[in-house]
């Protein structure tokens, strides 16, 4: 019964924000972490820009920039055009933590897809491309 489809994505939803958020704990992490550092791969960000950027609230944000600044991850300056703003950016190190909780969250996508093929996999990874496009 299709009328079921939002309780069923509701389901996979929480099993797979379950079992990352069970990976990246076992390093001492948070899925905030991974946000974070993805948000900041691209280019420095002012640290209040992250807070909205991401939809996390600013005390989280800046208890996970504390976080990733003590293990080396990211480093925080003053901004010389604007002393009030503070600017974040990713290290070496942030970059390779990155990197293995990338490979943590596709072993999570291997475990709960296992009962599709490739090209099923590749099609509902489309499908969910279009439906979360459409949230917006």
């Amino acid at each position: 019964m299709n009328e079921f489809t939002p309780f069923l994505l509701s389901q996979v939803g929480k099993a797979a924000r379950g079992l990352v958020a069970a990976r990246f704990a076992q390093d001492g992490r948070r899925m905030w972490h991974m946000r974070i550092l993805h948000a900041l791969a691209a280019s420095p960000v002012a640290q209040r820009d992250l807070s909205p950027g991401l939809g996390i609230d600013p005390s989280d944000v800046a208890k996970a920039l504390d976080e990733l600044a003590g293990w080396g991850e990211v480093e925080r300056e003053r901004d010389p055009a604007d002393r009030r703003r503070v600017i974040v950016q990713i290290t070496e190190a942030g970059r390779a933590s990155l990197a293995r909780m990338g490979e943590q969250v596709h072993e999570v996508r291997e475990h709960l897809l296992a009962p599709l093929d490739e090209a099923e996999r590749d099609t509902l990874h489309g499908l969910l491309r279009r439906v979360h496009a459409a949230l917006d």
